[in-house]
């Protein structure tokens, strides 16, 4: 069944103007470089996920912004996370020397690795600013446990064995801990300031762990999508090691000669465009994106289920379309 509730996105519309604002305050600065990058990043757009899943959390446990000049905390919280967000991206981008993000240059392809870089450690610290205003240690263990998580993630895919690369369960487990976690603690931070028991946090940390994993999976899969431009998004990941699951699907099912090629193709120091050609008719024969969609679905599934414990609402409903968001968007 799927979930279409009127407005989806623009039912947080006001809550989610209040992010962008506050993100853009956040790279406000005397230091001219600052805003131009900061507006550079954030008028690039982004889904705002991250967000979009805390302030819904938050709302889901009761919680309400009266707009009445006061602050809205998890409106301060969101624009933290997506901030931090924002960071991480900033120094993926160099780690894989990466030219496009979100259709547009990168910033290390614009201003080079240095500004990339110190502009990430910028953003953290002022998200950190946010996080020492709010105060609150519930929420403090979640990101920050989050983000030794993420770092965690990424130090175990850039020095895994082949053959580790080449396992479902190695891949799974290293995209919980680089982008599922932070799912899973939006929603939980959002629990926390609705005021939501233990097993209502509980159940939305694992709605967001669930759909974090099927987020990165459909991401993932996009870049074999769109044959038309996936010579650079596949070259960039197959150069830093990053096997996604269709091409693991692929090799883990096709004939010992097709995975020498695979090997050839991944062991190359600049693999060329017939390969990274070649790896995508061998994922187009073994069925690879079919597969992967059907993981996603089924991850999205048991995203739903972490749900069924709160009573129908608006608030649910947003949630749950979320969930069928995440495997239907098309970028």
């Amino acid at each position: 069944m799927k979930h279409t509730p009127p407005r989806a996105f623009q039912y947080i519309e006001r809550e989610l103007k209040a992010v962008e604002e506050t993100l853009r305050n956040n790279v406000r600065s005397s230091i001219p470089l600052v805003p131009r990058v900061g507006r550079y990043l954030f008028d690039s757009g982004g889904k705002r996920i991250r967000p979009s899943l805390l302030l819904l959390s938050a709302r889901l446990c009761g919680y309400r912004w009266r707009g009445d000049g006061r602050p809205n905390r998890s409106v301060n919280i969101a624009s933290m996370i997506e901030l931090l967000h924002t960071a991480t991206l900033l120094h993926d981008d160099v780690i894989d020397d990466a030219k496009v993000r979100r259709g547009i240059a990168s910033v290390n392809s614009v201003w080079g690795n240095r500004v990339s870089i110190l502009m990430g450690d910028y953003l953290f610290s002022r998200a950190s600013s946010i996080f020492s205003e709010d105060n609150d240690s519930r929420i403090m263990r979640s990101l920050f446990g989050t983000i030794i998580a993420m770092i965690e993630g990424e130090l175990i895919q850039l020095n895994s064995s082949m053959e580790r690369k080449v396992s479902e369960r190695h891949y799974l487990s290293v995209i919980r801990k680089k982008t599922a976690m932070l799912f899973a603690s939006c929603c939980e931070c959002g629990a926390i300031i609705g005021g939501g028991t233990r097993t209502e946090r509980d159940s939305l940390k694992n709605f967001g762990l669930s759909l974090g994993i099927a987020f990165q999976v459909v991401d993932d899969n996009l870049d074999y999508s769109h044959p038309e431009s996936f010579g650079k998004a596949l070259g960039t990941d197959l150069k830093n090691g990053k096997l996604t699951l269709p091409l693991i699907y692929a090799f883990k099912d096709c004939t010992p000669k097709e995975k020498k090629e695979i090997m050839s193709i991944l062991s190359s120091a600049k693999p060329s465009e017939n390969g990274f050609r070649r790896a995508l008719e061998l994922i187009y024969k073994y069925r690879g994106l079919e597969r992967s969609e059907r993981k996603a679905r089924s991850y999205v599934e048991a995203a739903k289920d972490c749900l069924g414990m709160f009573p129908s609402s608006p608030d649910k409903d947003a949630l749950l379309w979320m969930a069928d968001y995440v495997v239907e968007r098309k970028q």
